[in-house]
């Protein structure tokens, strides 16, 4: 999500302008957009001018309260093998395009016997809710979870871990990758990665989140909001 930040999101600010001749628009993104915004706001602060106000849906900015079991897991351990899974040229965590939508198919209609299993999976992925709408199961099913690069979900792995993080602590990093002392010292001139500058965002910025989000945890986004002074 570094790279989404760095080159994605300005090419489609830049595309938008271009093609609408506006010369600012809104913007709006949902959970690992947000993380990439605040790398942008950080790194490139100067396409904040082309940009009204961010709305943030649910930004994933710091990890260390999230309570997805599955997607914990699966964060931390990509942080912490990341250079093994790299010898094993393993890079990416692939989505099947036949596999999960006919197993979605079979599992998750309403009136489906195997409906509680279809439910178990998203509840391992982002966390149980009791008022969770079954019908909306088969089309999740059918476009998630998509693929992710393992650099990726190692990332946040390192911002989980990277300490604790609310509104009365704030011990937690949101920093760039951290590739070991010796290769941050080839790429950063430091043993470790420099901190994301949240001070650097200037724009306004409208902040949304659930109460029982478990990936979005509360604590964490109304700590977000100390951190940007808009």
């Amino acid at each position: 999500w570094h790279e989404i930040g760095i080159y994605d999101i300005p090419a489609m600010i830049d595309h938008i302008t271009e093609q609408t001749k506006q010369e600012k628009i809104f913007l709006v993104t949902h959970s690992q957009g947000g993380t990439a915004f605040f790398v942008m706001a950080s790194e490139r602060p100067e396409y904040q001018e082309k940009i009204i106000a961010h709305s943030a849906l649910a930004p994933a900015v710091f990890m260390s309260r999230t309570g997805a079991s599955l997607t914990k897991v699966l964060a931390f351990v990509t942080a912490n093998s990341n250079r093994i899974l790299n010898l094993l040229d393993m890079y990416e965590i692939k989505s099947s395009d036949v596999l999960i939508p006919t197993a979605g198919k079979i599992a998750c209609p309403k009136e489906s016997p195997l409906l509680p299993l279809c439910k178990g999976i998203l509840d391992l992925l982002f966390g149980f809710d009791e008022k969770l709408n079954t019908s909306a199961l088969l089309p999740v099913f059918q476009y998630a979870p998509a693929g992710a690069s393992i650099k990726q979900f190692a990332h946040y792995g390192q911002s989980g871990q990277s300490g604790r993080y609310s509104v009365v602590e704030h011990t937690a990093k949101f920093r760039q990758f951290d590739y070991g002392a010796a290769d941050n010292m080839k790429k950063y001139g430091q043993k470790q990665p420099p901190d994301y500058n949240l001070g650097n965002v200037s724009i306004p910025v409208d902040l949304y989140y659930g109460i029982k989000d478990v990936l979005a945890d509360v604590q964490v986004c109304m700590a977000d909001l100390q951190l940007v002074s808009n």
